[in-house]
């Protein structure tokens, strides 16, 4: 336990923290500024759905959390990083410790670190700063002399003092406290936690916070913030061999499963789930009696729990069972309690996740602790001083989550009851488990030897189960929404929370609970500015198909390339019914990629692909897709990387394909005037209406337009190109706006 840090550097506990920086994930700056106010209500409200503005914003190291972001300006004293449960916050709050030990972290600034993590404060009722410091760190209790100097020490300088609190979102609820403490007064912990984090109390010692999005209810307190977003695909890969070290056989097998597996490598971003997939392969090449590998999310875990027990359950030490059913139908009793133990943690408006021995007597588990291991204790010998009895929770909050959906298979009257107290959001992985468990015939023998008989019975059941779960989500979604101050936002989140449960169950008919509900006017779903996660996506591949969309706006998703692209592009070619499209400003997500599974887009009349990074390699593809739209009216490929040959290629196949009329921008690409040459001598046709602006063309060189009659004009600027064609076609740009850079009509060179 890090709680142990305290006083000098130990050199002998560095060890600890030797592979941590491998371990690491990216951080990405997030400033409180104005224009970032509906950002920080999105983060709060979508769980982490985050916009792609925020993805300008440039990377930090850990160092930036506590430094000022340019000279002149104050260093900040609180810092809050956020991101999604198993993201990496509690390995990066690990991480500063490791730089502190290794005199890193503001070499020589920093005289002394305090480390908590908040389940385990949130088991204190009443605390003091003396205890804080001196009660829960190993070392106990100090003279009465070493805490005076203590305190007068940091009296003088608190900038030389860094406090972690490490999981706000798993303590009870914390007030922003406005009285200041002093360091004897005894007060409820939440109410001390809360006056150090609003700045009454200790205002200028160092304060870095990590929580899931959902716990956090005041972001002006914090004076710099940052998101997780996770590991990229080549960070997988650099911990997979650190996993295998040097096995390449391992390697190669986890590497292959991810590469084969959409889904899995969706969600393999969150390092906990990566590090879950390892180990089932591992357990797989050791033991060919292993089930077939998972192939989503609830499959992992149920993969994962069942392998657990088999580890460490005494029952287990001599011959392994042949079948994995067999584990769960000897511990389905104990493991049932858990299940109970993790929903009644869940059940209240805020999650508890630390649990008295009381607790524990109630729920039959006190002989049964030690045996699973899917509960560790948080006692330790500084906590004794002020807490005589331990406290208990889960080794992570993910699998508290998973548990509680076990144990609500059962029960739909709870989980409405749930539905109808939880704060927003906080079910959501719950229920993503509950479809699972419910509707994936996978999960069904797991279900089958918890539950036994009451499962067994009405197995039958679990569609009418399923819908009825969908429908009671739906209400709440709708409830949600309309007490949101951002109805658009918590829509699109509802949309994404629906597409996954489909998904986890497998049920892809289940649309049609939740069509009404999630699409607009019947036929459009718009999910503009809703930034997706790779399973997010990868779930909306699944959807798509049973949707019969006419409208799909994908603006501003965030969606880049990797294995769940060539799906959801196969996805969207199956919408037949479509007749308009949105990819608009997803950058870099089509470069170099082919376009001919939109082929199928026969109805299609609108297709936006300015900046998506298109470029001369995509242009065949696209060419061939296009020539299948007969009913084409529109085509935007604005602020793409498409060059000279690209651009004539495409200016020539435009003039062979009588559906395309003359409205296609080609604005802000990267076609020289020497291209602009050659495209006006290959058309032979008036119809075609090109722009051509070259955001990088050399200083001092031109830009030019055609007019209908092929004659060449230079223009000074962006705005002058754009003003000609409104000029000249009024009636197609007086719906659309401006031709500012930053609006998606400007973009299309209207």
């Amino acid at each position: 336990m890090l709680s142990r840090y305290i006083g000098k550097k130990n050199e002998e506990e560095n060890t600890t923290f030797q592979d941590l920086a491998d371990m690491f994930v990216d951080l990405r700056i997030y400033n409180s500024r104005d224009k970032y106010k509906r950002i920080e209500r999105r983060i709060h409200q979508d769980h982490l759905q985050l916009l792609t503005d925020i993805e300008a914003c440039p990377k930090i190291s850990v160092i930036d959390l506590f430094e000022a972001e340019r000279p002149g300006m104050t260093s900040p004293t609180r810092s809050l990083v956020i991101g999604k449960a198993g993201i990496g916050k509690s390995v990066l709050s690990f991480h500063v410790v490791d730089k502190w030990l290794r005199n890193e972290l503001l070499p020589n600034a920093i005289e002394q670190l305090f480390h908590f993590r908040m389940s385990d404060l949130s088991a204190i009722e009443k605390c003091s700063l003396e205890d804080l410091f001196f009660g829960l760190q190993s070392g106990g209790k100090r003279s009465r002399q070493a805490v005076v100097q203590f305190f007068e020490k940091m009296e003088a300088d608190q900038s030389r003092y860094v406090i972690i609190f490490d999981g706000l979102d798993e303590a009870t609820e914390i007030p922003m406290e406005n009285m200041a403490f002093g360091y004897h007064d005894q007060v409820e912990m939440p109410r001390l936690i809360g006056s150090i984090l609003n700045g009454r109390t200790l205002p200028s010692v160092r304060v870095l916070v990590t929580s899931r999005p959902g716990a956090v209810t005041n972001y002006e307190i914090f004076d710099k913030k940052a998101v997780i977003y996770g590991f990229t695909r080549q960070k997988m890969s650099h911990y997979i061999e650190k996993f295998s070290a040097a096995d390449s056989n391992m390697n190669k097998a986890i590497e292959d499963y991810i590469d084969d597996n959409v889904n899995i490598c969706s969600f393999c971003y969150i390092p906990a789930h990566l590090i879950l997939v390892c180990r089932i392969v591992k357990a797989r090449m050791k033991d060919e009696r292993n089930p077939e590998l998972p192939t989503t999310l609830t499959e992992l875990f149920v993969v994962s729990i069942t392998n657990f027990l088999v580890n460490h359950h005494p029952k287990f030490k001599g011959p392994k069972p042949d079948k994995p059913v067999d584990v769960i139908a000897k511990l389905h009793r104990p493991l049932l309690d858990h299940a109970k133990l993790a929903c009644y943690g869940m059940e209240n408006d805020l999650v508890k996740v630390t649990f008295t021995e009381d607790e524990i007597r109630r729920f039959g588990l006190e002989h049964e602790v030690t045996k699973c291991g899917l509960l560790s204790e948080s006692r330790e010998s500084g906590v004794v001083l002020i807490t005589p009895s331990s406290t208990f929770c889960f080794h992570h909050l993910t699998s508290q989550e998973f548990l509680a959906a076990v144990a609500l298979v059962t029960h739909g009257e709870r989980v409405q009851r749930m539905l109808s107290t939880a704060s927003n959001r906080q079910l959501d992985l719950v229920l993503i488990f509950l479809a699972g468990l419910l509707g994936n015939s996978r999960n069904t023998s797991f279900l089958c030897s918890v539950h036994r008989d009451s499962v067994q019975r009405s197995i039958q059941q679990n569609n009418a189960r399923l819908e009825n779960l969908m429908t009671s989500v739906v209400a709440r979604e709708q409830t949600n929404e309309a007490n949101s101050e951002d109805e658009s936002a918590a829509h699109k989140a509802s949309t994404l929370l629906l597409v996954t449960m489909i998904y986890e169950s497998r049920h892809s008919e289940l649309w049609r609970c939740v069509s009404d509900y999630v699409l607009k006017d019947g036929t459009e779903l718009d999910l503009r500015d809703q930034h997706l996660s790779p399973s997010e996506q990868h779930a909306l591949t699944y959807v798509l198909p049973q949707t019969g969309l006419t409208s799909l706006i994908l603006k501003s998703c965030g969606l880049r390339q990797g294995n769940e692209l060539g799906p959801l592009l196969a996805a969207i070619g199956t919408l037949g019914t479509l007749t308009k499209l949105s990819l608009y400003n997803n950058r870099d997500l089509l470069h170099g990629v082919s376009l001919t599974s939109l082929a199928g887009l026969t109805a299609l009349k609108e297709l936006q692909l300015s900046l998506c990074g298109l470029d001369d390699s995509a242009v065949d593809g696209l060419v061939a897709a296009v020539s299948s739209m007969i009913h084409l009216e529109e085509l935007w490929l604005a602020d793409n990387d498409i060059g000279d040959d690209g651009a004539v290629r495409l200016t020539t196949a435009a003039t062979r394909l009588p559906q395309m009329v003359d409205s296609r921008t080609l604005a802000a690409n990267c076609v020289t005037a020497a291209g602009v040459e050659r495209m006006r001598a290959a058309r032979d046709t008036p119809r075609l209406w090109l722009v051509m602006v070259d955001w990088q063309r050399p200083p001092g060189q031109p830009m030019y337009t055609f007019d209908v009659q092929g004659r060449q004009r230079r223009l000074t600027d962006l705005e002058t190109a754009l003003d000609t064609v409104t000029s000249r076609h009024p009636a197609r740009c007086s719906s659309r706006g401006g031709g500012g850079r930053d609006s998606e009509g400007g973009a299309r060179g209207q």
